[in-house]
């Protein structure tokens, strides 16, 4: 479990092709297609917590680990609601499991993998996993509500709605045949 500092900013990447996220999706697609071996993310520094050993905390690589938590939503959810999954192709059920187990602690339920330094930030994470795996159209709301949001809620819904329906739906990002 990663926890983000007290101290830490706000979660400010912005939903745009030229902001951080469209850069890092950009570059994440540019490594895919490419034939290269290994890719650089970036460095990500964790400290122990005296006052909960199972937790690390996070303490460089805030806005990347979230971003690619969004990015892994809205993964689950083009999955499932593109029905790309195929159940007769051996790799497809290891995958579905894979990311369910990158966004939750378990599998069954909603147990997060990242908190984050502000509770109404948590409630929105969660409602994010929980429109994941939902069918487009439900649990829609919470793009709705972003007048009452802080900017932290406001961006991690707006970079989630962003990388679903700009980069997978419009097939801007991986082709669709060739997503999984």
């Amino acid at each position: 479990l990663l926890r983000i500092p007290e101290w830490q900013r706000e979660y400010s990447w912005q939903a745009t092709e030229s902001g951080q996220v469209g850069v890092l999706l950009s570059d994440l697609k540019e490594f895919v297609e490419s034939s290269e071996k290994e890719y650089l993310l970036g460095s990500i520094i964790l400290c122990d917590r005296e006052d909960s050993p199972q937790q690390k905390s996070l303490i460089d690589g805030q806005q990347r680990t979230l971003t690619l938590l969004l990015l892994l939503f809205s993964a689950r959810k083009y999955i499932r609601n593109q029905k790309l999954a195929d159940s007769n192709v051996d790799a497809h059920p290891q995958l579905i499991v894979d990311i369910r187990s990158c966004i939750s602690a378990d599998l069954n339920e909603y147990r997060p993998r990242v908190l984050m330094n502000q509770e109404n930030a948590n409630k929105i994470i969660e409602s994010l996993y929980h429109w994941s795996g939902a069918t487009d159209g439900v649990n829609d709301e919470i793009f709705f509500e972003t007048d009452s949001q802080s900017l932290t809620q406001s961006n991690l819904v707006s970079v989630a709605r962003y990388i679903y329906s700009e980069y997978f739906l419009k097939d801007a990002w991986i082709p669709k045949s060739e997503f999984l």
